[in-house]
C-alpha cells in the first residue's frame, strides 16, 4: 500500500488501502481515445441529432476540436441543396469553431435572397 505524509500531524504516514494494478502506458493512451457520444434515449439517433448533440457537447461542456469534427463528418456541405437542409447546424458548428468565412461561402452559395431562416 502507497504511503504518503499527512501534513497536519508530523511523523506520521497515511496508507492508501485502494487496491489497483498499475495501468501502462499502452492502456492510458488507449483510455484517452475519443470514442463519441451515446445516445440513452433513442437506440438509432438519426446522423442530424448526433451532429447536434456533438454541437452542443462543444459548446455548452467541453470545447474539444473532436466533437466539431465528429459533427462535420455527419452531414454534407457539398451541393446547395445539402446546405440548404443542413443550414442551422452547418452555421452554429462554424459560429462555434468560428470560421465566420465558411459561413459567408454558405451564404453565397445559397444566395441572400433564398436565404431563409
Amino acid at each position: 500500500m502507497p504511503s504518503s505524509g499527512s501534513t497536519d500531524i508530523p511523523h506520521v504516514t497515511v496508507h492508501d488501502h485502494y487496491i489497483r494494478k498499475p495501468v501502462t502506458q499502452k492502456e492510458k493512451d488507449k483510455l484517452k481515445k475519443f470514442i463519441g457520444l451515446y445516445a440513452v434515449n433513442e437506440k438509432a439517433p438519426s446522423n442530424l441529432t448526433k451532429a447536434w448533440a456533438y454541437i452542443n457537447q462543444y459548446d455548452k461542456f467541453e470545447a474539444k476540436s473532436e466533437y466539431v469534427d465528429s459533427a462535420q463528418k455527419l452531414f454534407s456541405d457539398r451541393t446547395k441543396q445539402d446546405v440548404l437542409k443542413n443550414i442551422h447546424p452547418l452555421l452554429q458548428l462554424n459560429f462555434s469553431k468560428q470560421n465566420f468565412s465558411q459561413i459567408l461561402k454558405y451564404v453565397n452559395v445559397i444566395g441572400e435572397n433564398d436565404f431563409n431562416l
